[in-house]
């Protein structure tokens, strides 16, 4: 029940009020994180399966008295708050209390660039560009290409698909290729 996944600020800042405001006789802290996640399979060299998925999550944690509850959702709607809310306080009621617990810190706004993580080229690759991507050898030991790498991919599949006669070309090109090693 993540919704659209169309997070603004207002939304996000009314959900996060929404859950903390449940919470009564206790500190409270909430953590929302969001993510988008795209896989792309084959076989024979085809893309066979696109999966996309998109997830946001709330992590709550309570704290009363040395002791400690915590609870984390997918489901953001306002029973699904509630729900959160009644965990984390269950597991509170049943936590030992530490003498030498930590507060929660004071509520302060982020000094985080929110960009940070995000690059527009690839939260807009279609399959075939993730599939040039993580078949490159540049980056076989890691996840995520630089944004430079990315837009010269794309910039060649739109060049290709502009001129298919340059896929038969190539195609041509590795078959010769092939068979010239086959006569070493």
């Amino acid at each position: 029940m993540v919704g659209d996944g169309g997070w603004d600020r207002a939304s996000l800042e009314a959900m996060l009020a929404k859950a903390l405001s449940l919470v009564t006789d206790a500190e409270a802290e909430a953590i929302f994180t969001a993510r988008d996640a795209a896989l792309t399979r084959f076989a024979n060299s085809r893309i066979h399966q696109n999966v996309a998925d998109r997830d946001a999550t709330l992590r709550l944690r309570i704290v009363q008295e040395g002791r400690t509850g915590v609870a984390t959702t997918n489901r953001l709607d306002p029973d699904g708050l509630r729900e959160l809310v009644g965990r984390a306080s269950a597991t509170l009621a049943l936590a030992t209390p530490n003498p030498d617990a930590a507060p929660l810190a004071e509520p302060l706004p982020s000094t985080a660039d929110s960009s940070l993580g995000f690059v527009a080229t690839t939260d807009h690759a279609d399959p075939e560009l993730r599939a040039l991507h993580f078949l490159a050898r540049a980056y076989v030991f890691t996840a995520s290409g630089s944004p430079s790498n990315i837009a010269s991919v794309s910039a060649a599949i739109k060049v290709v698909r502009a001129h298919p006669e340059l896929r038969d070309q190539l195609w041509a090109n590795v078959r010769r290729f092939r068979q010239g090693l086959r006569e070493l």
